[in-house]
């Protein structure tokens, strides 16, 4: 009786935690397997609890492949789903709403803690709203001009062409014809196309050679620097419905292989 009345509050805490409610509790989940709990939380739509559970699987555990073509379906939508708060992120930020900003690349960061434009958004916004009287004291367009300029420098350095391309872009915006802003948003446009140019056509070559899981890859990569690729986005569809059908002739096949079940 009393594990009945407790079930319901503990369903409520897991809820309002963010996991996967009352799933975790149900003994389907409770005594399966490391992979098997990912997949279940992967269903129930906990994708960053289900990539972790999956992460965990080792490379000598006889579930590691199959735990890697999930972290790829997982990985798939994270992916959608962190460019959508990169959005909305930056939605906010050009309308210079940054506290609402910095939580929406937070939030896009924790599914795909690879995107180094918004780690790069994350600092600098954490450090911009830690000194708000200094941001009030230099507000001329003349000072925005030179704190975009300066920052643009450094994202270029850094090889970060799109927050680098922001920077400069909101330089000339305050000032135009601000210093060598111009030319050096030309550069950083540049070695963006070049970068993206060659993400897209290593990826082809691995689809080429049949390496579905690295061409994707090659277009994530393309996808972080422009969201908006249609060449990219068509590409890793491709891929991945084919990864889907080898895994379906995979499984026929074992079937076949282990034949009947023997009464």
């Amino acid at each position: 009786m009393t594990n009945k009345r407790l079930l319901p509050a503990l369903c409520a805490v897991l809820a309002l935690s963010g996991a996967a409610g009352c799933m975790r509790l149900a003994p389907t989940y409770l005594f399966s397997s490391v992979l098997e709990k990912a997949r279940l939380l992967y269903e129930d739509g906990a994708i960053l609890d289900a990539r972790e559970k999956a992460e965990a699987i080792g490379r000598k555990d006889p579930d590691y492949k199959a735990a890697k073509r999930l972290l790829t379906n997982i990985n798939s939508i994270a992916l959608k789903v962190s460019r959508e708060h990169m959005e909305i992120a930056e939605h906010y930020y050009n309308s210079g709403i940054y506290e609402t900003a910095l939580s929406e690349y937070k939030t896009a960061l924790r599914y795909n803690p690879k995107n180094q434009y918004v780690k790069n958004r994350v600092a600098f916004l954490s450090a911009r709203l830690k000194s708000p009287a200094e941001t009030g004291k230099n507000s001329t367009p003349a000072s925005l001009a030179k704190r975009h300029y300066q920052s643009g420098r450094v994202y270029l350095d850094a090889e970060d062409w799109p927050n680098a391309i922001v920077e400069f872009s909101s330089a000339l915006k305050s000032v135009p014809n601000y210093m060598d802003a111009k030319e050096l948003l030309s550069t950083a446009l540049e070695y963006k196309a070049s970068a993206i140019d060659s993400h897209l056509k290593q990826g082809m070559d691995y689809f080429q050679t049949e390496d579905m899981d690295l061409a994707i890859e090659e277009w994530d990569a393309v996808l972080e620097l422009d969201p908006k690729n249609k060449t990219a986005g068509d590409y890793r569809a491709r891929a991945m419905t084919i990864l889907d059908r080898l895994e379906k002739i995979k499984d026929r096949d074992v079937k076949q292989k282990s034949g009947p079940e023997q009464p």
